[in-house]
């Protein structure tokens, strides 16, 4: 079973690879728009306008990772942004990382590779 999973890992790596910095442009994206209430008008326009084009990129990403790979393997790799959003939470928003949340993170971590090298098994 782990020979199928790597070999479904290395067979999708490319789109996996997409669909991480997907989720990365989309958890920036929307922190910028987040915080675009902290400073300056002019800063906010630029926030505003970054959080677009970041996330916009995200979406390009996405496309070409659909590309790459079998759609049942890509796709559920979106859910790591709940992963890369609960840790730009922790470190840029200081918001708390409760025990709980550490084993909801573990679990779609599990969740994701588990999925990730399914389309062999």
């Amino acid at each position: 079973m782990l020979k199928s999973i790597i070999k479904s890992l290395k067979k999708n790596i490319k789109g996996i690879l997409l669909m991480s910095i997907t989720a990365v442009c989309l958890c920036v994206g929307q922190l910028l728009w987040k915080t675009m209430t902290q400073f300056d008008l002019n800063r906010e326009i630029l926030q505003f306008i970054l959080g677009f084009m970041v996330c916009g990129g995200g979406g390009i990403a996405m496309v070409y990772a659909y590309r790459c790979g079998e759609l049942s393997v890509i796709h559920p790799m979106n859910s790591m942004s709940y992963v890369f959003s609960s840790i730009l939470a922790v470190e840029v928003l200081h918001e708390d990382m409760t025990p709980l949340k550490i084993v909801g993170i573990v679990l779609i971590i599990l969740g994701v590779i588990l999925i990730g090298g399914s389309d062999e098994v």
